[in-house]
Formats: C-alpha cells, structure tokens, sequence
C-alpha cells in the first residue's frame, strides 16, 4: 500500500491507496507520538509512506523510521512544479502524495543520518550567533561614532578595546547603559561562539571526508566539518556541476532568441555557499593555482564573480577528491 500524509503542526491527514489506485486508507490523527502510534497500528507494516519535508514533517519521518516504517521524504519545491492546484486541502495533498508515491513519480529529497543533522543544527546556531555578534559590533561602532568618539582597534571586542570602552564617558547616562549592555551581550555571543567552534571542531575525526576536505588551500578545519556535513554522501550527486548547483554557485541563464545574460546565482545552499567563497577568499593568498586562475577570471569578470568563479574551481576539485577518495594536490585535475 502507498500511504501519503500530510502533516501540519496539529494533525496528520493519511490517505492510503493500493497498486492500482483504490483508496484503502483515510483518517486524520493528531500530531504526536499517540497519533502515529495509532497510524502504525492502523495500515501495519510492509506500506510505504511519504510525507513532505517540513519541520514537522521531520518529526514524523524520524518517529516512523525508528519504528521501522519504510517513509520517503518528498522535496516540497519540487512538488510544486509537479502539481498546481487552485484546490489546496490537506487532504488533496495527502491523496496527491499518495498517487505520487504508486505512480513512481515522487520527488525524493535526500534525508541526511540524525547525527549530521544534529551537526548542521549546531552550524547553522553557531552562523546565527555570529550574524548577531556582528551587528552588535557594528550598533557599538556606530554609537560611539555619534559621540565623535573613535575605537582604534580593528577587534572592537578584542581586550584593548573593550577597556576603552568601559571607561568612555557619554553624553547621557541612557547611551552608557546600552553602550555597556551591548559590550556585555556581544560578549557572551562571542563565548557562545567560541563554544560552537569547539564542538565543531571535535566531529573533524568522525566526520567522513573531513580530512580529504581539510588538505585543501584555504578549507579550514572548520569549513572542512561544515562542507562534509552540506554534502553528506558525494554519491548522490552524479556530477560535480550537480553538486555546483546544490552549493548554489552554478549561474542563471536568461536567454530570449539569440541573447543570453547571466541573472545572478540559482538558489543554492547559502551557508555552503557562503563559506566556500570565504574559503576562495583564503584560498587564493596561500595557493599559487588558485590565485593564477582567480586573476585570469578577474580580468575577464572582476573581483566578485571571479571569487565565484574560485569557489566553483574548488568544488569541482572538492568533487574529484572525494568520489576518487584522494587528498588534494596542487594542479588537480579531473
């Protein structure tokens, strides 16, 4: 039996069909362990299921797995091209799945182990703080800038400038308080951080490909853990313009007749692809193949589409190491 279910944050609507198209199967169960108990008890085992991926769809998917359910994880953008409906129901979708799922025709998303979600949970808390820490360092800037008052130190958190700061006297004892509640937040931002990167750094041995991805100008250790937690299995990308395309730094082409521009980037993974540019960025002060190919690409493009460039050279070269199981070398070639 094909089960298609669709949940949202309250309810789980399952329409269950056989190989030919009856439906066999239709109930609504809450969002929960009871509910998906009673689901499981309900078809029994030797079905195959589906839902979309969403945060509560994450949920179900591990629940059911654990309790050895055969469940396929559909990738929800590419459902949308699939079926266009103006009639949006949770139980329209739940039978759309369900048909998908019999028919062989559903968009499957690759659904990385729990313990590499759990790290990229850790990447993802870890950018956010430091997107956090970084504004908080600008609001400070800016504050004491509007008191004609200059930090000359590059780090405004570093030791130096935050004893300067402490002792600035402004114009209005309001200023000082948030001038001292920003010092204080940013700083416990910074503990939070350094927290993260330590955690981080202890997966680099269990992490498969970490090593491969660390031998590589410009990858830290850091970025290797993040970079292998993003791809997960290099298998399940037939080609390096594949794995390109999920970094997000494969170009979108817009062409009417004979014209054909560039539009910018498809929408990739922006985290990978953030820091694969600022792996480029390092890559290119430390490695003479990279910096060679980076300055032929800033003449014909400038400097930000040739620091694309540079990451996508990485990928491509990311791409060969891995499926081949080999460390880098200067000069790789596919």
């Amino acid at each position: 039996m094909y089960v298609g279910l669709d949940v949202s944050k309250k309810e789980i609507v399952y329409i269950g069909k056989d190989s030919v198209g009856n439906e066999l199967y239709h109930n609504c169960i809450p969002t929960s362990i009871e509910g998906m108990n009673t689901l499981i008890s309900d078809i029994g085992a030797g079905n195959i299921l589906t839902v979309e991926a969403s945060t509560h769809g994450i949920f179900v998917y591990d629940y059911l797995i654990s309790r050895g359910m055969d469940v396929k994880m559909a990738n929800p953008s590419k459902l949308r091209l699939i079926y266009d409906s103006w009639k949006k129901t949770d139980n329209e979708d739940a039978l759309k799945l369900a048909e998908l799922l019999r028919m062989n025709a559903l968009p499957v998303c690759y659904v990385p182990d729990k313990r590499t979600r759990e790290l990229r949970d850790i990447i993802r808390y870890g950018r956010s703080i430091v997107e956090s820490r970084t504004k908080l360092k600008n609001q400070i800037r800016a504050l004491v800038a509007r008191e004609g008052i200059d930090v000359p130190y590059k780090d405004i958190l570093g030791l130096k400038a935050v004893k300067m700061l402490k002792k600035i006297d402004l114009s209005n004892e309001i200023k000082g308080d948030i001038l001292n509640r920003r010092i204080d937040i940013a700083l416990r931002y910074k503990s939070e951080i350094n927290d993260c990167d330590e955690k981080i750094s202890e997966k680099f041995t269990s992490m498969k490909y970490a090593d491969l991805l660390d031998s590589v100008p410009g990858i830290s250790t850091y970025s290797a853990v993040h970079i292998a937690s993003a791809i997960g299995n290099i298998r399940r990308f037939p080609s390096d313009q594949e794995l390109a395309s999920y970094a997000g730094l494969v170009p979108k082409i817009s062409q009417s007749g004979e014209r054909r521009r560039d539009s910018g980037l498809k929408p990739g993974d922006m985290q990978l692809s953030t820091v694969l540019i600022q792996d480029a960025n390092a890559a290119i002060k430390c490695s003479r193949y990279f910096k060679k190919y980076y300055l032929k690409q800033k003449k014909r493009k400038g400097h930000q589409k040739a620091m694309v460039s540079v990451a996508r050279k990485m990928v491509e070269i990311i791409y060969v190491m891995l499926t081949r199981g080999k460390s880098y070398r200067e000069n790789y070639r596919k």
